[in-house]
């Protein structure tokens, strides 16, 4: 993201009302144990439907580099399951959800939100990048957010070989078209089928912002963009 647009996003005044449920993570539902896969046939995350073979995992409140506990196991690996460096918790705090971002086997979380027709939302949404231990290589990853039928990505981070990206804000403005809008996090990465790429999602929030707050944020894109306009004249 652009600095200058991330500074006036950091900004934005935000609504009383977070119309997404279970968007820290911290339902878990009858699930007590030290981890959680959310794999197709076993454990649910309430308020969120998984894609056909679930998602990797939720990495409970713990900076340390395990993700997903240490008696995680999935039909693809029985073993305990690393990150190379762990970016930690994220500003939300609490469980977050690590996704394997890489094309073959990624998935998608999502909800169904009750909307106004022509009404703008924010969605904010605080991401990380990461890359599973044992393997190198340089990985990317954002996430695809898509609201009923408009469909945006989030910064793209690159993670160096056995690194990771620190947390990071994203905030999105959608407009409603239904009186439903479905939300989905799809997490993307690259290679697409090796040195598995893992993609991070914390403290989702969907706000109807003050007409005041769409006025910043607009203001903000378009100073930017006349700050991309004076530096393409001075290069050339």
């Amino acid at each position: 993201m652009v600095p200058a647009l991330a500074a006036v996003l950091a900004n934005v005044p935000a609504g009383a009302t977070n119309l997404a449920t279970n968007g820290s993570f911290e339902n878990v539902g009858t699930n007590t144990q030290s981890y959680q896969v959310t794999a197709s046939g076993s454990t649910t995350l309430p308020g969120w439907t998984l894609g056909p073979s679930g998602i990797d995992c939720l990495v409970y409140n713990k900076p340390s580099t395990t993700m997903c506990g240490s008696g995680y196991s999935s039909p693809y690996q029985s073993s305990n399951v690393t990150f190379a460096i762990s970016p930690g918790v994220s500003p939300n705090g609490g469980n977050f959800l690590a996704s394997d971002s890489s094309a073959a086997y990624e998935q998608s979380i999502s909800q169904t939100i009750t909307t106004v027709i022509g009404k703008q939302y924010i969605v904010s949404f605080y991401q990380a990048g990461a890359q599973q231990y044992g393997y190198s290589g340089a990985t990317t990853d954002q996430w695809q957010v898509t609201f009923g039928s408009s469909t945006q990505t989030s910064a793209l981070m690159s993670v160096a070989s056995q690194g990771d990206v620190p947390w990071m804000g994203q905030q999105m403005i959608f407009t409603a078209t239904s009186t439903s809008s479905t939300l989905t996090f799809l997490a993307l990465g690259t290679p697409s089928n090796s040195q598995p790429p893992f993609a991070l999602l914390d403290g989702i929030d969907v706000e109807v912002p003050e007409p005041a707050s769409i006025g910043l944020m607009g203001f903000g894109l378009v100073g930017v963009a006349g700050l991309r306009r004076r530096r393409a004249r001075r290069s050339a």
